[in-house]
Protein backbone atom coordinates (compact mmCIF):
# COMPACT_ATOMS: atom_id res chain seq x y z
CA UNK A 1 0.00 0.00 0.00
CA UNK A 2 1.20 3.49 -0.81
CA UNK A 3 -0.43 5.06 2.22
CA UNK A 4 -1.52 4.17 5.71
CA UNK A 5 -3.12 0.85 6.63
CA UNK A 6 -5.63 0.90 9.49
CA UNK A 7 -7.29 -2.22 10.87
CA UNK A 8 -10.03 -2.40 13.50
CA UNK A 9 -11.09 -5.86 14.67
CA UNK A 10 -12.97 -7.54 17.47
CA UNK A 11 -16.31 -6.92 19.15
CA UNK A 12 -17.35 -10.52 18.57
CA UNK A 13 -18.41 -13.21 21.01
CA UNK A 14 -16.84 -15.67 21.47
CA UNK A 15 -13.48 -13.99 20.88
CA UNK A 16 -11.93 -15.80 17.96
CA UNK A 17 -10.31 -12.88 16.18
CA UNK A 18 -6.77 -13.33 14.86
CA UNK A 19 -4.97 -10.61 12.92
CA UNK A 20 -2.21 -12.06 10.74
CA UNK A 21 -0.15 -9.75 8.52
CA UNK A 22 2.72 -11.07 6.42
CA UNK A 23 4.83 -9.94 3.47
CA UNK A 24 3.47 -6.39 3.40
CA UNK A 25 5.18 -3.28 2.02
CA UNK A 26 3.48 -0.30 3.65
CA UNK A 27 4.84 3.10 2.72
CA UNK A 28 3.43 4.85 5.76
CA UNK A 29 1.91 3.80 9.11
CA UNK A 30 0.24 0.59 10.24
CA UNK A 31 -2.47 1.07 12.88
CA UNK A 32 -4.22 -1.88 14.53
CA UNK A 33 -7.06 -1.38 17.02
CA UNK A 34 -8.40 -4.49 18.75
CA UNK A 35 -11.75 -4.12 20.51
CA UNK A 36 -12.07 -7.42 22.32
CA UNK A 37 -15.09 -7.50 24.64
CA UNK A 38 -13.53 -9.68 27.37
CA UNK A 39 -12.69 -7.47 30.34
CA UNK A 40 -11.39 -10.19 32.67
CA UNK A 41 -8.46 -11.44 30.55
CA UNK A 42 -10.19 -14.82 30.18
CA UNK A 43 -9.72 -14.81 26.39
CA UNK A 44 -6.42 -14.36 24.58
CA UNK A 45 -6.38 -12.98 21.03
CA UNK A 46 -3.50 -12.86 18.57
CA UNK A 47 -1.89 -10.34 16.26
CA UNK A 48 1.21 -10.98 14.14
CA UNK A 49 3.33 -8.97 11.71
CA UNK A 50 5.92 -11.00 9.80
CA UNK A 51 8.30 -10.43 6.90
CA UNK A 52 7.04 -6.93 6.23
CA UNK A 53 8.40 -3.44 5.73
CA UNK A 54 6.92 -0.26 7.18
CA UNK A 55 7.82 3.18 5.90
CA UNK A 56 6.20 4.75 8.94
CA UNK A 57 5.21 3.81 12.48
CA UNK A 58 3.50 0.78 14.00
CA UNK A 59 0.67 1.24 16.49
CA UNK A 60 -1.17 -1.63 18.18
CA UNK A 61 -3.88 -0.88 20.73
CA UNK A 62 -5.75 -3.77 22.37
CA UNK A 63 -8.19 -1.85 24.49
CA UNK A 64 -9.63 -4.75 26.47
CA UNK A 65 -9.08 -8.44 27.00
CA UNK A 66 -5.73 -10.12 26.56
CA UNK A 67 -3.59 -10.29 23.43
CA UNK A 68 -0.52 -12.12 22.14
CA UNK A 69 1.58 -10.06 19.73
CA UNK A 70 4.34 -11.41 17.44
CA UNK A 71 6.53 -9.03 15.41
CA UNK A 72 9.04 -11.20 13.59
CA UNK A 73 11.54 -11.15 10.71
CA UNK A 74 10.53 -7.75 9.40
CA UNK A 75 12.85 -5.80 7.12
CA UNK A 76 12.45 -2.45 8.82
CA UNK A 77 10.04 -0.32 10.81
CA UNK A 78 11.11 3.20 9.89
CA UNK A 79 9.16 5.09 12.55
CA UNK A 80 8.13 4.36 16.13
CA UNK A 81 6.51 1.19 17.49
CA UNK A 82 3.82 1.80 20.12
CA UNK A 83 2.18 -1.29 21.62
CA UNK A 84 -0.58 -0.84 24.20
CA UNK A 85 -2.85 -3.48 25.73
CA UNK A 86 -5.18 -4.11 28.62
CA UNK A 87 -2.91 -7.11 29.16
CA UNK A 88 -0.26 -8.84 27.08
CA UNK A 89 -0.14 -12.61 27.14
CA UNK A 90 3.11 -12.88 25.18
CA UNK A 91 4.63 -10.00 23.25
CA UNK A 92 7.61 -10.92 21.10
CA UNK A 93 9.71 -8.65 18.90
CA UNK A 94 12.24 -10.77 17.03
CA UNK A 95 14.72 -9.87 14.27
CA UNK A 96 12.86 -6.67 13.44
CA UNK A 97 14.94 -3.45 13.30
CA UNK A 98 13.11 -0.32 14.45
CA UNK A 99 14.42 3.13 13.57
CA UNK A 100 12.40 5.12 16.09
CA UNK A 101 11.29 4.63 19.69
CA UNK A 102 9.63 1.51 21.09
CA UNK A 103 6.93 2.03 23.73
CA UNK A 104 5.22 -0.96 25.38
CA UNK A 105 2.42 -0.29 27.86
CA UNK A 106 0.24 -2.78 29.69
CA UNK A 107 -2.67 -1.58 31.79
CA UNK A 108 -2.96 -4.90 33.59
CA UNK A 109 -3.87 -4.92 37.29
CA UNK A 110 -4.49 -8.65 37.72
CA UNK A 111 -2.86 -10.60 34.90
CA UNK A 112 0.72 -11.52 33.99
CA UNK A 113 2.57 -9.88 31.11
CA UNK A 114 5.45 -11.49 29.20
CA UNK A 115 7.66 -9.46 26.85
CA UNK A 116 10.60 -10.80 24.86
CA UNK A 117 12.74 -8.66 22.54
CA UNK A 118 15.51 -10.52 20.74
CA UNK A 119 17.84 -9.78 17.84
CA UNK A 120 16.24 -6.40 17.10
CA UNK A 121 18.17 -3.16 16.71
CA UNK A 122 16.26 -0.22 18.24
CA UNK A 123 17.72 3.15 17.29
CA UNK A 124 15.53 5.20 19.60
CA UNK A 125 14.32 4.81 23.19
CA UNK A 126 12.92 1.63 24.70
CA UNK A 127 10.20 2.26 27.29
CA UNK A 128 8.35 -0.67 28.87
CA UNK A 129 5.60 -0.42 31.51
CA UNK A 130 4.07 -3.78 32.44
CA UNK A 131 1.45 -2.44 34.82
CA UNK A 132 0.68 -3.81 38.28
CA UNK A 133 -0.54 -7.33 37.68
CA UNK A 134 0.57 -10.53 39.39
CA UNK A 135 3.72 -11.88 37.68
CA UNK A 136 5.62 -10.16 34.87
CA UNK A 137 8.62 -11.19 32.79
CA UNK A 138 10.77 -9.09 30.47
CA UNK A 139 13.74 -10.26 28.43
CA UNK A 140 16.03 -8.33 26.07
CA UNK A 141 18.78 -10.13 24.19
CA UNK A 142 20.76 -9.92 20.98
CA UNK A 143 20.01 -6.32 20.02
CA UNK A 144 21.26 -2.84 20.81
CA UNK A 145 19.34 0.30 21.85
CA UNK A 146 20.36 3.73 20.57
CA UNK A 147 18.94 5.78 23.45
CA UNK A 148 17.62 5.32 27.01
CA UNK A 149 16.12 2.06 28.27
CA UNK A 150 13.38 2.13 30.92
CA UNK A 151 11.76 -1.06 32.26
CA UNK A 152 8.99 -0.80 34.86
CA UNK A 153 6.99 -3.61 36.44
CA UNK A 154 4.95 -3.10 39.58
CA UNK A 155 3.75 -6.71 39.75
CA UNK A 156 2.53 -7.67 43.21
CA UNK A 157 3.90 -11.24 43.25
CA UNK A 158 7.09 -11.18 41.17
CA UNK A 159 8.92 -9.41 38.36
CA UNK A 160 11.67 -11.04 36.31
CA UNK A 161 13.80 -8.70 34.19
CA UNK A 162 16.69 -10.05 32.12
CA UNK A 163 18.92 -7.97 29.84
CA UNK A 164 21.57 -10.25 28.42
CA UNK A 165 24.38 -10.06 25.92
CA UNK A 166 27.03 -12.70 25.22
CA UNK A 167 30.83 -12.87 25.29
CA UNK A 168 30.83 -12.70 21.49
CA UNK A 169 28.16 -10.00 21.18
CA UNK A 170 27.76 -7.67 24.12
CA UNK A 171 24.71 -5.43 24.17
CA UNK A 172 25.30 -1.71 23.66
CA UNK A 173 23.06 1.03 25.08
CA UNK A 174 23.66 4.66 24.10
CA UNK A 175 21.91 6.18 27.10
CA UNK A 176 20.75 5.30 30.60
CA UNK A 177 19.30 1.96 31.71
CA UNK A 178 16.63 2.17 34.44
CA UNK A 179 14.80 -0.81 35.95
CA UNK A 180 12.01 -0.30 38.49
CA UNK A 181 9.99 -3.10 40.13
CA UNK A 182 7.28 -3.38 42.77
CA UNK A 183 6.79 -5.17 46.07
CA UNK A 184 7.08 -8.76 44.93
CA UNK A 185 10.00 -11.20 44.91
CA UNK A 186 11.94 -9.73 41.99
CA UNK A 187 14.70 -11.27 39.87
CA UNK A 188 16.77 -8.76 37.90
CA UNK A 189 19.79 -9.62 35.78
CA UNK A 190 21.87 -7.41 33.47
CA UNK A 191 24.71 -9.28 31.75
CA UNK A 192 27.47 -8.34 29.34
CA UNK A 193 26.41 -4.85 28.35
CA UNK A 194 28.07 -1.54 27.61
CA UNK A 195 26.16 1.55 28.73
CA UNK A 196 27.20 5.08 27.81
CA UNK A 197 25.09 6.50 30.65
CA UNK A 198 24.10 5.20 34.07
CA UNK A 199 22.49 1.96 35.30
CA UNK A 200 19.79 2.25 38.00
CA UNK A 201 17.93 -0.65 39.61
CA UNK A 202 15.28 0.12 42.25
CA UNK A 203 12.98 -2.52 43.74
CA UNK A 204 10.13 -2.32 46.23
CA UNK A 205 9.48 -4.36 49.35
CA UNK A 206 10.12 -8.09 49.08
CA UNK A 207 12.93 -10.58 48.70
CA UNK A 208 14.95 -9.56 45.65
CA UNK A 209 17.73 -11.13 43.60
CA UNK A 210 19.78 -8.58 41.63
CA UNK A 211 22.84 -9.39 39.54
CA UNK A 212 25.11 -7.45 37.17
CA UNK A 213 27.76 -9.30 35.16
CA UNK A 214 30.38 -7.60 32.95
CA UNK A 215 28.42 -4.34 32.79
CA UNK A 216 30.58 -1.38 31.79
CA UNK A 217 28.84 1.94 32.50
CA UNK A 218 30.42 5.27 31.56
CA UNK A 219 28.48 6.99 34.36
CA UNK A 220 27.17 5.65 37.69
CA UNK A 221 25.58 2.42 38.89
CA UNK A 222 22.90 2.58 41.57
CA UNK A 223 21.15 -0.44 43.13
CA UNK A 224 18.50 -0.15 45.85
CA UNK A 225 16.92 -3.46 46.89
CA UNK A 226 13.98 -1.97 48.79
CA UNK A 227 12.55 -3.20 52.09
CA UNK A 228 12.55 -6.90 52.96
CA UNK A 229 9.82 -7.42 55.56
CA UNK A 230 10.04 -11.22 55.75
CA UNK A 231 11.09 -12.42 59.23
CA UNK A 232 10.75 -15.61 61.26
CA UNK A 233 11.41 -14.06 64.64
CA UNK A 234 14.04 -13.49 67.26
CA UNK A 235 16.70 -16.10 68.00
CA UNK A 236 18.10 -17.00 71.42
CA UNK A 237 21.11 -14.71 70.99
CA UNK A 238 18.84 -11.71 70.38
CA UNK A 239 19.37 -11.50 66.62
CA UNK A 240 16.65 -12.06 64.02
CA UNK A 241 16.33 -15.05 61.73
CA UNK A 242 15.34 -14.47 58.13
CA UNK A 243 14.21 -17.25 55.79
CA UNK A 244 15.05 -15.03 52.82
CA UNK A 245 17.36 -12.12 52.15
CA UNK A 246 18.07 -9.65 49.38
CA UNK A 247 20.93 -10.91 47.20
CA UNK A 248 23.01 -8.45 45.18
CA UNK A 249 26.01 -9.50 43.07
CA UNK A 250 28.19 -7.35 40.82
CA UNK A 251 30.66 -9.50 38.88
CA UNK A 252 33.18 -7.84 36.58
CA UNK A 253 32.57 -4.54 34.82
CA UNK A 254 33.22 -0.91 35.63
CA UNK A 255 31.54 2.41 36.37
CA UNK A 256 32.24 5.85 37.79
CA UNK A 257 30.47 5.94 41.17
CA UNK A 258 28.66 2.89 42.52
CA UNK A 259 25.99 2.97 45.25
CA UNK A 260 24.52 -0.29 46.55
CA UNK A 261 21.83 -0.27 49.24
CA UNK A 262 20.46 -3.45 50.79
CA UNK A 263 17.26 -1.47 51.19
CA UNK A 264 16.56 -1.53 54.93
CA UNK A 265 19.38 0.72 56.10
CA UNK A 266 17.04 3.56 57.06
CA UNK A 267 15.14 1.33 59.49
CA UNK A 268 16.15 0.94 63.15
CA UNK A 269 14.36 -2.30 64.07
CA UNK A 270 12.87 -5.30 62.35
CA UNK A 271 13.92 -7.27 59.28
CA UNK A 272 16.17 -6.50 56.35
CA UNK A 273 19.03 -8.96 55.75
CA UNK A 274 21.29 -8.39 52.72
CA UNK A 275 23.96 -10.38 50.93
CA UNK A 276 26.14 -8.15 48.74
CA UNK A 277 29.09 -9.51 46.72
CA UNK A 278 31.34 -7.35 44.51
CA UNK A 279 34.18 -8.98 42.57
CA UNK A 280 36.42 -8.18 39.59
CA UNK A 281 35.11 -4.61 39.37
CA UNK A 282 36.64 -1.16 38.85
CA UNK A 283 35.11 2.10 40.12
CA UNK A 284 36.85 5.18 38.76
CA UNK A 285 35.13 7.18 41.53
CA UNK A 286 33.63 5.87 44.79
CA UNK A 287 32.03 2.58 45.83
CA UNK A 288 29.44 2.82 48.63
CA UNK A 289 27.73 -0.24 50.16
CA UNK A 290 24.93 -0.17 52.74
CA UNK A 291 23.74 -3.39 54.34
CA UNK A 292 20.28 -4.12 55.62
CA UNK A 293 18.97 -4.21 59.14
CA UNK A 294 19.77 -7.80 60.05
CA UNK A 295 22.59 -10.30 59.66
CA UNK A 296 24.32 -8.96 56.55
CA UNK A 297 26.99 -10.68 54.49
CA UNK A 298 29.17 -8.32 52.45
CA UNK A 299 32.13 -9.44 50.37
CA UNK A 300 34.37 -7.22 48.22
CA UNK A 301 37.36 -8.39 46.20
CA UNK A 302 38.61 -11.67 44.75
CA UNK A 303 35.63 -14.05 44.99
CA UNK A 304 37.79 -17.15 45.29
CA UNK A 305 39.73 -15.65 48.19
CA UNK A 306 36.60 -14.30 49.88
CA UNK A 307 35.25 -17.84 49.72
CA UNK A 308 38.06 -18.91 52.08
CA UNK A 309 37.14 -16.17 54.59
CA UNK A 310 33.37 -16.60 54.57
CA UNK A 311 32.34 -19.49 56.78
CA UNK A 312 28.61 -18.69 56.57
CA UNK A 313 28.25 -18.72 52.77
CA UNK A 314 29.84 -20.39 49.73
CA UNK A 315 30.62 -17.31 47.67
CA UNK A 316 31.39 -19.06 44.37
CA UNK A 317 28.21 -21.14 44.56
CA UNK A 318 26.17 -18.02 45.31
CA UNK A 319 27.59 -16.15 42.30
CA UNK A 320 27.10 -19.14 40.00
CA UNK A 321 23.50 -19.57 41.11
CA UNK A 322 22.74 -15.90 40.49
CA UNK A 323 24.64 -15.18 37.29
CA UNK A 324 25.83 -18.49 35.84
CA UNK A 325 29.25 -20.11 35.96
CA UNK A 326 30.80 -18.48 32.84
CA UNK A 327 32.87 -16.09 34.95
CA UNK A 328 36.40 -16.53 33.57
CA UNK A 329 38.44 -13.40 34.27
CA UNK A 330 35.62 -11.71 36.22
CA UNK A 331 36.22 -12.78 39.83
CA UNK A 332 39.42 -10.98 40.81
CA UNK A 333 40.65 -7.63 42.15
CA UNK A 334 38.27 -4.82 43.07
CA UNK A 335 39.82 -1.42 42.33
CA UNK A 336 38.35 1.83 43.68
CA UNK A 337 40.05 5.05 42.63
CA UNK A 338 38.18 7.03 45.27
CA UNK A 339 36.63 5.88 48.58
CA UNK A 340 35.28 2.43 49.42
CA UNK A 341 32.59 2.84 52.10
CA UNK A 342 30.78 -0.02 53.87
CA UNK A 343 28.02 0.63 56.42
CA UNK A 344 26.00 -2.02 58.25
CA UNK A 345 23.35 -1.53 60.89
CA UNK A 346 21.60 -3.61 63.57
CA UNK A 347 22.23 -7.31 64.20
CA UNK A 348 25.29 -9.46 63.58
CA UNK A 349 27.11 -8.56 60.37
CA UNK A 350 29.93 -10.16 58.38
CA UNK A 351 32.26 -8.12 56.16
CA UNK A 352 34.99 -9.75 54.06
CA UNK A 353 37.57 -7.86 51.96
CA UNK A 354 40.27 -9.66 49.99
CA UNK A 355 42.45 -8.25 47.20
CA UNK A 356 41.22 -4.67 47.11
CA UNK A 357 42.96 -1.47 46.01
CA UNK A 358 41.51 1.87 47.10
CA UNK A 359 42.49 5.42 47.94
CA UNK A 360 40.38 5.39 51.12
CA UNK A 361 38.54 2.70 53.13
CA UNK A 362 35.72 3.56 55.55
CA UNK A 363 33.92 0.76 57.45
CA UNK A 364 31.29 1.31 60.14
CA UNK A 365 29.37 -1.71 61.50
CA UNK A 366 27.23 0.13 64.07
CA UNK A 367 25.56 -2.11 66.70
CA UNK A 368 25.77 -5.77 67.77
CA UNK A 369 28.40 -8.50 67.33
CA UNK A 370 30.22 -8.04 64.02
CA UNK A 371 33.00 -9.93 62.26
CA UNK A 372 35.26 -8.11 59.81
CA UNK A 373 38.15 -9.68 57.85
CA UNK A 374 40.44 -7.55 55.69
CA UNK A 375 43.15 -9.31 53.66
CA UNK A 376 45.52 -7.98 50.99
CA UNK A 377 44.42 -4.35 51.08
CA UNK A 378 46.48 -1.89 49.05
CA UNK A 379 46.18 1.84 49.71
CA UNK A 380 46.93 4.00 46.70
CA UNK A 381 48.02 6.74 49.12
CA UNK A 382 48.37 10.43 48.50
CA UNK A 383 46.88 13.51 50.21
CA UNK A 384 43.41 12.94 51.59
CA UNK A 385 43.70 9.15 51.65
CA UNK A 386 42.20 7.54 54.74
CA UNK A 387 41.56 4.24 56.49
CA UNK A 388 38.85 4.25 59.16
CA UNK A 389 37.37 1.09 60.65
CA UNK A 390 34.80 1.55 63.42
CA UNK A 391 33.11 -1.57 64.78
CA UNK A 392 30.70 0.31 67.04
CA UNK A 393 28.85 -1.20 69.99
CA UNK A 394 29.25 -4.94 70.50
CA UNK A 395 31.77 -7.75 71.06
CA UNK A 396 33.35 -7.46 67.63
CA UNK A 397 36.22 -9.25 65.92
CA UNK A 398 38.58 -7.78 63.31
CA UNK A 399 41.21 -9.75 61.39
CA UNK A 400 43.89 -7.96 59.39
CA UNK A 401 46.36 -9.64 57.05
CA UNK A 402 48.72 -7.88 54.65
CA UNK A 403 47.22 -4.54 55.59
CA UNK A 404 49.59 -1.59 56.01
CA UNK A 405 47.85 1.42 57.57
CA UNK A 406 50.82 3.64 56.78
CA UNK A 407 49.76 3.55 53.11
CA UNK A 408 46.97 5.96 54.11
CA UNK A 409 47.47 9.58 55.17
CA UNK A 410 44.83 9.34 57.94
CA UNK A 411 44.54 6.15 60.03
CA UNK A 412 42.18 4.94 62.78
CA UNK A 413 41.06 1.37 63.52
CA UNK A 414 38.60 1.50 66.42
CA UNK A 415 37.01 -1.47 68.16
CA UNK A 416 34.36 0.72 69.73
CA UNK A 417 32.41 -0.18 72.89
CA UNK A 418 32.46 -3.63 74.64
CA UNK A 419 35.06 -6.39 74.45
CA UNK A 420 36.62 -6.37 70.97
CA UNK A 421 39.22 -8.71 69.50
CA UNK A 422 41.96 -7.71 67.05
CA UNK A 423 43.63 -10.58 65.18
CA UNK A 424 46.39 -10.69 62.58
CA UNK A 425 48.31 -13.59 61.02
CA UNK A 426 51.01 -11.09 60.07
CA UNK A 427 53.08 -8.61 62.08
CA UNK A 428 51.97 -5.18 60.89
CA UNK A 429 49.73 -4.58 63.94
CA UNK A 430 52.61 -4.16 66.39
CA UNK A 431 54.26 -1.59 64.16
CA UNK A 432 51.23 0.71 64.12
CA UNK A 433 50.21 1.04 67.76
CA UNK A 434 48.92 4.61 67.40
CA UNK A 435 46.44 3.51 64.76
CA UNK A 436 44.52 1.08 67.01
CA UNK A 437 42.00 2.18 69.63
CA UNK A 438 39.61 0.38 72.02
CA UNK A 439 40.82 -3.20 71.60
CA UNK A 440 40.65 -5.57 74.57
CA UNK A 441 41.68 -8.96 73.13
CA UNK A 442 44.53 -9.75 70.73
CA UNK A 443 44.69 -13.54 70.31
CA UNK A 444 48.23 -14.78 69.75
CA UNK A 445 49.66 -11.52 68.37
CA UNK A 446 49.66 -9.60 71.66
CA UNK A 447 48.71 -5.93 71.98
CA UNK A 448 50.42 -3.24 69.89
CA UNK A 449 53.59 -1.97 71.59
Amino acid sequence: TEGRLSIEAGNVTPNTTAIELEGLDIKRDLVVVALYPSQDNSDTETMSLKGSKLGGSLSVNARSGRINVLIQDNQDITGNATLTAASFGDLTISSSPITGNVTIKSNSTTGSDNVNITGSQINGRLSVDLGSGANDTFRLSGGNVGKDVSIKSLATASSAVTIEGTVEAQLQFSGNVTITTGNGADDIKVKRAGVTGSVTVVTGAGTDDIGLKAVAASADIKIDAGLNPVAEGKKDDGTYEYPNLDRIAVVGGSARNVTIDGGDSAATTGPGASQILITGFKATGNLSIKGGNSEDRIGVGDAGQIDTLATSVNVIDEINSQLGSDNDGLLGLVEVNGTLTINTYNQKDHVWLHTVTTKSLLIDTSFNVDTVKIYDLTGSGGPGSRISVNLGNGNDELTLSNVTPSQFASRLIDGGVSTDTLLSPSTEVAANDAVFKNWEEFGSIGPPV
